[in-house]
């Protein structure tokens, strides 16, 4: 048996009570789920930064995270300190032979507001 929370109505099946909460007590299906079988406690993000998740319809549930935030936790090279010590020695190199540049290469604060905004921002600390 299941009971709406806000009008103690009695029902056979959970859907007929999630159609009940949506129609009568205009409340959506995620929000009635959340109440009703989550104690009104929204579920937030595994990474620890109390965002709330979104319905995954196709998951049928809740996601672990917010979009982006998996790698919070999951990293390569927040884990690894060889996996950083090869980067750093790779992008060393891709300097070296000037197929990457810094962004500010050549670049002025008379030519490049950027540049200026940098220089009067760090002047200011």
């Amino acid at each position: 048996m299941y009971i709406c929370n806000r009008c103690k109505k009695e029902f056979s099946e959970y859907s007929s009570l999630s159609k009940h909460t949506s129609r009568l007590h205009k409340i959506d299906s995620i929000t009635f789920y959340v109440e009703y079988n989550l104690d009104n406690k929204w579920p937030t993000c595994k990474c620890g930064c109390g965002s709330k998740l979104k319905w995954s319809y196709q998951l049928k549930g809740f996601r672990e995270f917010v979009a982006g935030h998996q790698s919070r936790i999951h990293s390569n090279f927040s884990n690894n300190p060889k996996a950083i010590k090869n980067s750093i020695k790779t992008r060393r190199i891709r300097f070296a032979s000037g197929e990457i540049t810094t962004w500010n290469k050549g670049l002025t604060k008379e030519t490049d507001n950027r540049v200026k905004n940098n220089g009067i921002e760090s002047a200011k600390s």
